[in-house]
């Protein structure tokens, strides 16, 4: 807890925490302003129960089950309709999960229990909505790009959260270097998170991009991991990356950040760009992003493009107590190509 601490200190020392983190949606702006407070107290503490238990507690992203225990045969489970719904919708997309050959990816990355999530243990896997959507990614990126990352790539994750990705793609391919860009206040749970799947592994923080001007390849060779606060993006050098990847967030953002990161020398002189976004953000996101916006059009950069079935069509919800009715999810696409 002192390395997570000294970063904690670090981002306050040079005005990172809870501030500048640029134009926000008012959804990211609510949730930056009423997180943080979750995980340190007002002295600039860590809240270390609150860190150790995360996951469980929904800090900052929600996940299914979340709340409740969907492995306990109780009366509850049995009645709810919310709990039979979300049950429900987990084994759906379990399915889905398997029908698209992931499953044996999910045998060797069960859900990790970092952060104490609720998750249901089905069929042998073990699993949260969450964890089954990041093996899905997994899942495309060696499908459709497995070769090139088989050496010493360098995985640049925008909006990587708490590290999900990052933690796969690390343990399916050793030799990557992986960069994980978010909010400060997000990197801390990472820097936990991947601390406790990787106990060896040397993570770099603020303290290491504040003693350099530029984030190069010379600088992330000693390291698996590199945490990179949104403040802080401008850093890194062009030609860095191998591969730039991002999952929902684009299409959670303004679209002046939006415009920013595709624009960025460090996204345009990466080699790949792998994403699964919502066609279109709007009415769950106040922005105007949509499919048309992204850099996936070009025909002869094109790997794979379709859209992303993992998730059902459907989520089941409460409408009273005993029943679920059925909501729409929206659709999201994937796609993979050169740059």
């Amino acid at each position: 807890m002192q390395e997570i601490q000294q970063e904690v200190d670090g981002y306050r020392q040079l005005g990172l925490w809870s501030t500048n983190h640029g134009p926000l949606t008012p959804k990211w702006r609510r949730l930056l302003e009423r997180e943080p407070a979750r995980l340190v107290h007002e002295d600039g503490q860590l809240n270390v129960e609150s860190l150790r238990m995360f996951r469980r507690d929904q800090v900052f992203i929600p996940d299914m089950p979340g709340y409740f225990d969907p492995n306990q045969f109780t009366l509850r489970n049995i009645l709810d309709g919310a709990r039979r719904g979300i049950r429900r919708t987990l084994t759906e997309c379990l399915a889905i999960t398997e029908r698209e050959g992931r499953g044996e990816l999910l045998q060797r990355y069960p859900c990790h229990p970092a952060g104490q999530p609720r998750e249901l243990t089905y069929r042998g896997y073990r699993f949260t909505a969450r964890w089954l959507k990041h093996v899905s990614y997994l899942g495309l990126l060696k499908q459709h790009l497995g070769e090139p990352l088989n050496g010493q790539p360098v995985i640049l994750d925008l909006g990587s959260s708490y590290g999900i990705f990052p933690y796969l793609v690390k343990s399916e391919f050793p030799g990557a270097r992986v960069l994980l860009v978010d909010f400060p206040e997000q990197l801390i749970l990472a820097r936990y998170f991947l601390g406790c799947c990787f106990p060896q592994a040397r993570i770099a923080g603020i303290q290491e991009l504040e003693r350099h001007a530029t984030v190069t390849r010379a600088l992330i060779e000693p390291y698996a991991f590199l945490l990179v606060p949104v403040q802080r993006f401008r850093q890194l050098a062009a030609g860095l990356v191998d591969v730039f990847t991002n999952f929902a967030s684009l299409g959670e953002m303004s679209r002046e950040a939006f415009t920013a990161y595709l624009q960025s020398e460090v996204f345009r002189t990466a080699r790949y760009f792998f994403t699964v976004n919502r066609v279109q953000s709007a009415p769950d996101y106040d922005t105007d992003v949509t499919i048309l916006d992204y850099p996936i059009w070009d025909p002869d950069k094109r790997i794979h493009f379709g859209l992303w079935p993992a998730i059902p069509h459907t989520y089941e919800y409460r409408r009273a107590f005993f029943f679920y009715e059925k909501f729409t999810f929206p659709p999201y696409f994937e796609y993979l190509g050169r740059i």
